[in-house]
């Protein structure tokens, strides 16, 4: 699933620090802990809103900091999105993005 992500963040203009597989599969066991994870995020939202017309968006970029702040930006994002996984967008908010398939689903 990786190598999907790669090469669609490629495919997008993604410069960034996790277009290499060791890199990316850190982030994403790290989940929001990871400053990288949360900029990529944030990223992905900033191309996908304006082509949505959303009005969630993704701003926070806690890498460990502010959590919670992020994790209900993800949340409102996603929902909007529609997003299919119910493990993203319902239950306990602190609990999403724990594991790393959840932070793969994300991307």
């Amino acid at each position: 699933m990786e190598c999907v992500i790669l090469d669609a963040l490629e495919s997008l203009g993604y410069k960034g620090p996790l277009l290499d597989e060791d890199a990316l599969n850190k982030a994403t066991e790290c989940g929001l802990a990871s400053q990288d994870f949360c900029e990529l995020c944030v990223w992905l939202s900033s191309r996908i809103q304006p082509l949505c017309n959303l009005e969630e968006s993704i701003s926070s970029t806690a890498g460990g900091e502010d959590v919670e702040s992020l994790q209900l930006e993800m949340s409102g994002f996603l929902k909007e999105l529609a997003c299919p996984y119910s493990t993203l967008v319902s239950g306990e908010i602190k609990d999403r993005l724990k594991k790393k398939e959840d932070c793969v689903k994300v991307l």
